[in-house]
């Protein structure tokens, strides 16, 4: 595919087009002995790796890409090639508007609320996103340019559409992605801090998973390898703690903290505490106020 530009302020045709940047398609060759610059990212960043391999180093950190590999940025990545080391292929580059990527979803995409929240929380890891292997870039990005190139009627609503694609398909792709289980104790340890800071919001299973870039199923294998519990168990125990705390340490009412644990009702939590630990929150609340009491005297 010959190169292809189309940037914000240089093509007419994006000016009907607040939601799109740019759209690229361009050989890139790097220069040998040119100086390793820094280049921080402004804008909503896609780059597919039509042809070529490429080392890059993203917020200090080194990243080898090769063909039909996706990587995005966000708004202050900073980005730049290596120093004397000559690279030559082919890439394609997309531009959103938007400081984070729930500003754009919330404004342009034809997504449901709850997909925007679950695509968000799976590009929100601190690493830049590399979708490796992903196929259906070639098409998306081909049609992205087909779409701009022929102005045809509903060509706005067809990129739009492509774009929501995009975010799908990487999303999916970024979930199914082998996670190195080295690496899988420290991803918990945040999944385990999210869960705790947030008790109140119905969690999933995918959800869960979607945090550390796992499958459900993966997911579900490796927690229980590494705490003995299913997901939905281990949320169960986590709430039951934090309540525990509560009703130790608070004069909260039973049904202020079943909901601000993540229970549904009152006879929910009641339930689930007993089950869990054998007291009903009551005689619990009562067992450790005579245990303070105990050590006050």
């Amino acid at each position: 595919m010959p190169p292809k530009t189309f940037l914000k302020g240089s093509s007419p045709i994006l000016d009907s087009l607040p939601f799109l940047h740019g759209l690229e398609s361009l050989r890139h060759k790097a220069n040998l002995c040119a100086e390793e610059i820094n280049t921080t990212i402004t804008e909503l960043t896609f780059i597919h790796i039509r042809e070529g391999k490429f080392t890059w180093k993203i917020n200090g950190k080194s990243f080898i890409l090769l063909t039909e590999d996706l990587l995005f940025l966000r708004p202050g990545d900073t980005f730049c090639t290596h120093k004397r080391m000559l690279e030559q292929g082919q890439l394609q580059t997309l531009h959103l508007e938007g400081e984070c990527l729930q500003d754009y979803l919330d404004l342009y995409s034809q997504m449901e609320a709850s997909d925007r929240s679950l695509i968000c929380s799976i590009f929100q890891t601190p690493r830049p996103a590399v979708v490796q292997g992903f196929k259906s870039g070639k098409f998306i990005f081909d049609n992205l340019i087909h779409e701009l190139e022929d102005h045809e009627l509903g060509y706005k609503t067809r990129i739009l559409g492509l774009i929501d694609e995009l975010l799908i398909s990487s999303a999916r792709s970024v979930t199914s992605q082998a996670v190195n289980p080295h690496d899988f104790p420290s991803l918990f340890e945040k999944l385990d801090t999210r869960l705790r800071e947030n008790l109140s919001h119905p969690w999933t299973v995918k959800e869960m998973a979607s945090g550390v870039g796992l499958r459900a199923t993966a997911f579900t294998e490796k927690l229980k390898f590494f705490t003995g519990f299913a997901p939905l168990q281990y949320l169960i125990n986590l709430r039951v703690s934090e309540s525990m705390n509560q009703l130790g340490g608070t004069n909260h009412s039973l049904t202020q903290i079943a909901l601000e644990t993540g229970f549904y009702s009152s006879q929910h939590f009641s339930s689930t505490f007993k089950k869990v630990t054998g007291y009903s929150p009551s005689k619990f609340r009562l067992k450790k106020h005579r245990k303070m009491l105990k050590k006050q005297a």
